[in-house]
């Protein structure tokens, strides 16, 4: 299929060059550029793996807490630190 370009004066010169070493026609140079270029765009990029970190989320609970009453348990850990804060001044 023919159509019309406007390729920069510098790449067309480096495509001539070659075109001349390799002694293949501008066209073809210019195609398997072209297709290697789309197939580059196209790849899904390399992602880096996510990673987590463990933190510490403060002392252990008592044994047998029954989680059912998490609201409770985060009142009273709550006032803890309330009265911690207290306690310094704070």
């Amino acid at each position: 299929m023919r159509t019309t370009l406007d390729i920069e004066v510098s790449i067309l010169k480096d495509l001539k060059e070659r075109a001349h070493q390799e002694g293949t026609p501008i066209k073809k140079l210019v195609n398997a550029a072209l297709k290697k270029g789309l197939e580059e765009i196209s790849r899904p990029k390399a992602r880096r793996a996510f990673r987590v970190h463990a933190r510490s989320l403060g002392k252990p609970l008592p044994p047998f807490t029954n989680l059912d009453k998490a609201l409770q348990i985060a009142d009273m850990l709550g006032d803890e630190e309330i009265l911690r804060k207290m306690s310094l001044g704070k």
